[in-house]
């Protein structure tokens, strides 16, 4: 149940910086915009949104956490799935056919995961 927990916690904390990173691009796009030292403010812009995605990477390796601990042991391509996603991000069926094969050796999406 600590584990749990500590989970919860990080998970909470990710979610509140994830939002003040997206409230600091918004405020220096809009600095930009009206001409505020240009260069600085795209170097800023661009740390801040480095930043924003590694965190949205933390976030999907955390909820993928959460999801192959209530998977059932056996359930081997669901666990690849999850793992291909939480790594990789949003992806079409394709591009997540390719990860799991990468990570699996082979992969169909005519049978729903397995060849």
């Amino acid at each position: 149940m600590e584990d749990e927990e500590r989970l919860e916690e990080l998970s909470k904390k990710l979610d509140e910086i994830i939002k003040r990173l997206d409230l600091i691009e918004k405020a220096l796009k809009a600095l930009g915009e009206l001409g505020f030292l240009p260069e600085l403010m795209g170097l800023i812009r661009g740390s801040t949104r480095l930043c924003s995605s590694r965190l949205q990477a933390l976030r999907r390796a955390l909820t993928a956490e959460e999801i192959l601990r209530r998977l059932e042991p056996g359930d081997d391509i669901s666990r690849h799935i999850i793992e291909a996603l939480a790594e990789g991000g949003p992806m079409n069926i394709s591009e997540l056919t390719r990860a799991v094969r990468a990570r699996r050796g082979r992969a169909s999406r005519r049978t729903g995961g397995t060849a």
